[in-house]
């Protein structure tokens, strides 16, 4: 994958959050599921390509690794 690849998922996350509304988050779980997501797909990408920046793509992404 390339960094034009990781920017387009990390946008892709970003844009679900901003959809995602106190409204539609029954109590966080979305928020809860894409932040587990997120960090379950940022651990895989690190183990395929030793270059990548799991940190910078949290931060792209806007999720906390907790």
């Amino acid at each position: 994958m390339t960094k034009k690849d990781y920017e387009l998922i990390a946008h892709a996350i970003r844009v679900e959050q901003v959809l995602t509304t106190p409204e539609t988050d029954m109590n966080g779980l979305v928020e809860k599921q894409v932040r587990f997501f997120t960090t379950g797909l940022a651990d895989r990408l690190a183990m395929e390509n030793p270059r990548f920046d799991r940190e910078k793509f949290l931060e792209a992404c806007n999720v906390t690794d907790n």
